[in-house]
């Protein structure tokens, strides 16, 4: 039962504890970056220093998931390699506050 108790400890902490980036890089190997857990802390700003320094522990398939990261054509560039562009489009972070789409099909303001 403890080793239960202890998975429950490191999913809840993951999920909702509001990391700094030093926090995050200090504790890699006592989270977990599964997309329900980590990549779905709304507390976390994710940059491309992070992504970088997880790119092996995320879960790309997921990518949408995470909050606050400013997603751009170079961002996309950068790792269309790992991203899996069948989902992406789920991605609350791809339309300007205006509502209008930033990718797809640009819609002029």
């Amino acid at each position: 039962m403890l080793f239960k108790l202890e998975d429950l400890k490191t999913n809840l902490v993951s999920k909702f504890y509001p990391f700094s980036k030093k926090e995050l890089i200090e504790n890699k190997d006592k989270l977990n970056f599964d997309r329900y857990y980590l990549m779905d802390n709304k507390h976390i700003v994710w940059d491309e220093e992070l992504l970088d320094c997880f790119k092996r522990e995320l879960d790309w398939t997921a990518i949408w998931k995470l909050s606050k990261i400013d997603l751009s054509i170079d961002f996309f560039k950068k790792y269309e390699d790992l991203i899996d562009f069948s989902s992406i489009d789920l991605s609350k972070w791809l339309f300007r506050s205006d509502g209008a789409t930033c990718f797809g099909q640009m819609v002029p303001l």
